[in-house]
């Protein structure tokens, strides 16, 4: 499958050994992220101190339950054995 990011670079799923659902703090803003690895670690606390982890962003969500209904729904098109997954644009939220 090949999945396509909100940047709208094409990565290769095989290429992947992780996806998952990522809380973090960006300058006092908290994000939430469906994030990419090619390596199995599971700290994902210290995904920035880490050396060696390379990690792709595959997309940026508002709140915690839109980021986890992407990820939910990109985990439903891996089952299909879809050939691509566009990643949805963040919905908007008036702030």
């Amino acid at each position: 499958m090949v999945i396509i990011t909100q940047d709208r670079d094409v990565i290769n799923f095989n290429s992947l050994k992780r996806i998952t659902p990522f809380e973090g703090t960006i300058n006092g803003l908290t994000v939430y992220a469906v994030l990419g690895f090619d390596t199995l670690g599971t700290d994902d606390e210290k995904i920035d101190d880490i050396d060696g982890i390379s990690s792709v962003q595959l997309g940026i969500y508002n709140t915690e339950d839109e980021c986890v209904d992407v990820f939910e729904k990109l985990v439903a098109a891996i089952r299909a054995d879809n050939k691509v997954f566009v990643m949805p644009e963040p919905s908007y939220e008036e702030g």
